[in-house]
């Protein structure tokens, strides 16, 4: 979206943003629709990253190994983005401690396997 959508919808006055308001130009409602009964949730806080393994989950569809350590960081890791992530309490830590947060160590690993390694990974690792 062009900055000016955003000055406008965030009432932006020209001034230097803190940290909470440039988040929340990156926030966006989703839902997940079946035609069945599915345990219903809300303010769910998620980033795009977990999502596809969620949604697996809440639909009981089968998921992978890497769904399974997707949906696990999520509990350690609500929310991440190129500029740093989220505890479960809210706080806020910048990309510069992400080499201190063990569950990202392992996260970034396995999306690097998936991605770029695959002579060496193990793909039954990434099938339902």
């Amino acid at each position: 979206m062009p900055s000016a959508f955003y000055e406008e919808l965030m009432e932006d006055t020209g001034e230097e943003q803190n940290t909470e308001e440039r988040q929340k130009k990156k926030l966006t409602p989703f839902f997940i629709w079946a035609n069945y009964d599915i345990a219903e949730q809300q303010d769910v806080q998620i980033s795009a990253n977990y999502l596809t393994a969620f949604a697996l989950d809440a639909l009981g569809c089968s998921t992978s190994g890497y769904d399974a350590l997707r949906l696990s960081v999520r509990e350690q890791i609500p929310r991440i983005n190129n500029a740093g992530y989220y505890l479960p309490d809210g706080s806020w830590c910048d990309l510069e401690t992400v080499a201190q947060c063990d569950a990202l160590t392992e996260y970034r690993m396995m999306q690097y396997a998936q991605l770029f390694d695959v002579k060496k990974r193990e793909d039954m690792w990434y099938e339902p």
